[in-house]
């Protein structure tokens, strides 16, 4: 159970909280919750803000973290002085429910070209706002210090600002995936993490249209004063209360949302070629899809040791099947079909 990673060390490994369900949309397809460590924020939130933004200055080996050389006496602050007050502060203005949703993939690049950004949105729990923010201007100036090429832009919408960070060049760097727990979602050529805090928590987004849809819907609640809608995750029971993880994957959801955008992209993927099919004669992805639940898993802790229970309506053959079928679709169509690949 030691940690070897700062997201293994962001882990509280306490029972998780009815409220960290909260976070996650009722839409969501797919969703993650656990306790953390708040002062050990920094590492993780730096690998999911600065994948493919240039090497840092230096490493600091102790604390996980990047630093630039020592100061010299009677100057500023050394950098693990700056982490520590960093540290403090989100410890001070954090609670521990966490929480990570994907939310259905509506669109899909045309031809091979560009490329399909999950929609993901990491939620942490907000508590103290002034606290935050005095503690993330710190956690921004010593990443521009450590990552020069990292550009942080503010873009305000609707008045609530939006932390935009980009690449702005240089040696690209994709975070291990040991510390990133988004690690082969991100990419660096259309990425532009964000942060965006709303209400009561803190949301990142791989995306500033992902952080201003999530805005809209948060003022869209706020106008109609009603509670938001809680993911079957949220259901009480749904978690057992010495739970120190739980999680749920819509299969038939994600798969289903990407077959009929698919089947509906068809004839423009052909590139006025002739299909092999009509592709108005495929059925709905929900005569399929209604036979199948939600998949949920949950991990206890006990004596030292973990126990996972897991429960889903797919068996082994379920990845083999869709993995036949992608396959048998790219040769069927050649080179029209890479772009849903």
């Amino acid at each position: 159970l030691a940690a070897t990673s700062p997201f293994d060390a962001l882990q509280a490994r306490t029972h998780v909280e009815a409220r960290a369900a909260s976070f996650v949309p009722k839409e969501a397809v797919g969703a993650w919750v656990t306790e953390i460590v708040p002062e050990k924020l920094g590492p993780v939130l730096e690998s999911l803000l600065t994948s493919g933004a240039g090497t840092p200055a230096a490493s600091d080996e102790t604390s996980g973290a990047t630093s630039t050389p020592k100061a010299s006496a009677g100057s500023a602050a050394l950098p693990n002085e700056r982490d520590a007050r960093i540290a403090a502060g989100f410890a001070k203005a954090l609670g521990s429910n966490a929480a990570i949703a994907m939310l259905p993939i509506t669109s899909l690049p045309v031809g091979g070209n560009g490329s399909m950004l999950p929609r993901m949105l990491v939620t942490f729990e907000l508590r103290d706002k002034e606290a935050f923010t005095k503690a993330f201007e710190e956690f921004k100036a010593r990443l521009q210090e450590a990552r020069p090429k990292l550009e942080i832009e503010e873009r305000p919408y609707h008045k609530i600002p939006i932390t935009v960070f980009t690449d702005g060049g240089g040696e690209e760097r994709a975070a291990p995936a040991s510390e990133n727990p988004l690690a082969g979602l991100l990419s660096t050529d259309s990425a532009k993490p964000c942060v965006v805090v709303l209400g009561e928590r803190v949301l990142v987004t791989l995306s500033p249209t992902h952080a201003r849809s999530e805005i809209q819907r948060y003022k869209k609640q706020n106008a109609a004063n009603a509670e938001p809608d809680v993911h079957p995750l949220a259901t009480p029971g749904r978690i057992p209360s010495d739970a120190i993880e739980a999680s749920t994957l819509d299969w038939s959801g994600l798969f289903g949302k990407l077959y009929d955008v698919a089947r509906g992209f068809a004839p423009m993927l052909a590139q006025g070629e002739a299909l092999p099919f009509d592709p108005a004669t495929l059925p709905a992805s929900g005569t399929v899809t209604r036979f199948f639940q939600p998949s949920y898993s949950w991990t206890k802790l006990r004596d030292g040791q973990l126990y996972t229970y897991s429960e889903s309506s797919f068996g082994p053959e379920t990845p083999i099947t869709l993995a036949a079928v992608f396959v048998g679709i790219s040769r069927t169509q050649g080179g029209p079909a890479a772009g849903l690949l």
